[in-house]
Parts: structure tokens; C-alpha cells; sequence
């Protein structure tokens, strides 16, 4: 089981990235426009289309989003008090919270659920992502801007202006008015926002990989092992805790407690990257080295939920 699971799942998405990391080497790609085309255009497409095209009920959803926000305060909560422990500088404490607390549920998350669980796995994810990316980029930019960070712009400013937030609020909007069957009968519109939201994982990983690539070779003891290992170890285990108080079926259990397994997620680099108020190399490195280990603690998360599952 271990490994089918792992040459079904994990394998294709870590070839994928490694070509990402390949081509960075061969032609040191511009990581900054590959960070921009994430942010600006796939993510929002895909967040608008998969919300668009969802069958889930608002109740399931508010599920699901109820427990990645349970999720993402509890991981917040002990990063702190292990952040705490170690005694980090702020730079480095704002960096471990957002290493820890922030789980790749997009270009990591999405291909493997849609590749584990091809029944539901898509579209649960796509609200665990819109609950991941309405924190990440309001409470995740919040920590990683600082007063003004560096884009010389209040953080409230930043937090309005990024696309995503609009495209899951007009998406709602259009759902709850009806209006979403009427769109999608529009093809010149609708066509092109599908072309932009299928691209999602073959771009998102090309950009871990490259991501991965310019990754510094930081040693993993101490503050950086503790939260690769809070992330890759920790998340899952505390999710199969809180996961039977959110009354989901057996399938969306699983789908949710495996979401949580994911490693560090890059766009925690990218704030810090892109806003500077933070420890950067840090958040690289967790990213480096979280996506490197999850390819056997995912595969050994997928293996227990189907044991468990029978």
C-alpha cells in the first residue's frame, strides 16, 4: 500500500516540481514574475471556478472552513508557545508561526487530493484552500508586513488589494443570487477562466520547484527541525483529534485531516519574501526541507486514513 501509494500520489508531484527545479538551474528562472502569476492570476481563477462549479452545500462548506480555521489558530497557538521555548527573535518567531501554521493546500494540497481521493478530494480542498488563502492573505500578510514592509504600503492597504479575496467574494456573491449556471453558459468568459484554473497545478509546481531551488541550505536542527517536524508530524495527528467534533463524513474526514499533512506552504515564503518583515531563509528552508520529507509522511498519513477507513 505504502508504495502505491506513494508512485500514484507523491511521486508525480515531486517529478513535477523536480522539473521546476531543474529548468531554475539550467536557466535561473525569474522566481519573483513566477511568485506574481500564482498570486495574481492562477490562484484567484481556480479559488473563482471550483467555488463556481461546486456542489457542496453551504453547510458542508462552513464545515470544512470551520475546521481549516480551527486548524490553522491551533497550529498558531503551538508554534507560539514552541517559538517561545527556543526563545527565537521576533524576525525568526514571526517566521516559525508562519512556517508552521500555513499548510500547503494549493500547489501541493490540490494534486494530491485529486489524485488520492478523485470522487470528493477536488472540491473539499477547494474550500480548504479558500479558508487557507482568506487567512493567509489577511491574518498571514498582517504578520509578514510588518508596519510597512516592503512594499512601503499600510498593511491594511495590502490585505484589500490581493485578488484572491475578490475572486472568492464574487464567487459567493454569484452563488448565492443564482447567477452561476447563467455565467458558465457564457463560453468566451467562462472558457478562459477554466484554462486559467486547470493551469493552477502544473504552474504551482513548477514554482515549488523552483521555490525549492533557491532554498538556502540552512541545517535542519534546532527551531527549523521543530517546525519542519510540528508541521509534517504534528498537523495530521492534531486534526484525527479535532476532526470528529465538526460531525463531516467518513470521506471528508479523511480528506481533511490529510489536507493538513501538506508541508510549509510557499506563499508563507512568498509573504516574507514579498513583504520582508520576517526571517526568509528560514521560511525557505521549511518549505525546502517540509517538501522533501512529506513524500513518506504523506504516504504514511494516506496509508492510516485508509486503514482506518477500511
Amino acid at each position: 500500500m505504502l508504495v502505491s501509494i506513494f508512485t500514484t500520489v507523491c511521486l508525480p508531484i515531486l517529478l513535477t516540481a523536480g522539473a521546476g527545479w531543474i529548468l531554475d538551474r539550467l536557466f535561473r528562472l525569474d522566481l519573483r514574475t513566477l511568485v506574481k502569476l500564482n498570486i495574481q492570476l492562477f490562484v484567484p481563477a481556480f479559488l473563482f471556478v471550483r467555488l463556481i462549479s461546486s456542489d457542496l452545500d453551504l453547510r458542508a462548506g462552513l464545515k470544512v472552513a470551520a475546521f481549516t480555521l480551527t486548524m490553522i489558530a491551533s497550529l498558531a497557538l503551538v508554534s507560539w508557545l514552541i517559538s517561545g521555548a527556543f526563545r527565537l527573535p521576533s524576525a525568526q518567531r514571526k517566521s516559525f508561526q508562519l512556517a508552521t501554521a500555513f499548510y500547503n493546500c494549493g500547489n501541493f494540497g490540490i494534486p494530491v487530493m485529486m489524485l488520492a481521493f478523485p470522487g470528493g478530494g477536488a472540491t473539499i480542498q477547494a474550500f480548504v484552500l479558500t479558508t487557507m488563502n482568506l487567512t493567509t492573505f489577511t491574518a498571514g500578510v498582517l504578520l509578514a508586513h510588518g508596519e510597512n514592509g516592503a512594499s512601503n504600503q499600510p498593511r491594511w492597504r495590502t490585505v484589500l488589494a490581493q485578488p484572491s479575496l475578490s475572486a472568492i467574494g464574487l464567487a459567493l456573491v454569484l452563488k448565492a443570487l443564482g447567477a452561476a449556471p447563467a455565467l458558465q453558459s457564457i463560453v468566451p468568459l467562462w472558457k478562459p477562466l477554466s484554462i486559467l484554473s486547470d493551469g493552477l497545478v502544473p504552474v504551482a509546481l513548477l514554482t515549488l520547484g523552483v521555490q525549492l531551488s533557491h532554498a538556502p541550505a540552512l541545517p535542519l536542527r534546532g527551531p527549523l527541525l521543530a517546525a519542519v517536524v510540528t508541521r509534517l508530524c504534528g498537523a495530521p495527528a492534531l486534526a484525527a483529534a479535532l476532526v470528529p467534533l465538526f460531525s463531516v463524513p467518513p470521506e471528508t474526514a479523511a480528506i481533511l485531516v490529510a489536507s493538513t499533512a501538506a508541508p510549509v506552504a510557499v506563499n508563507a515564503a512568498m509573504l516574507v519574501h514579498e513583504y520582508g518583515d520576517g526571517d526568509s531563509s528560514f521560511v525557505s528552508a521549511a518549505v525546502f526541507y517540509s517538501t522533501l520529507f512529506s513524500a513518506l509522511t504523506v504516504t504514511v498519513v494516506l496509508s492510516l486514513l485508509r486503514v482506518a477507513g477500511g
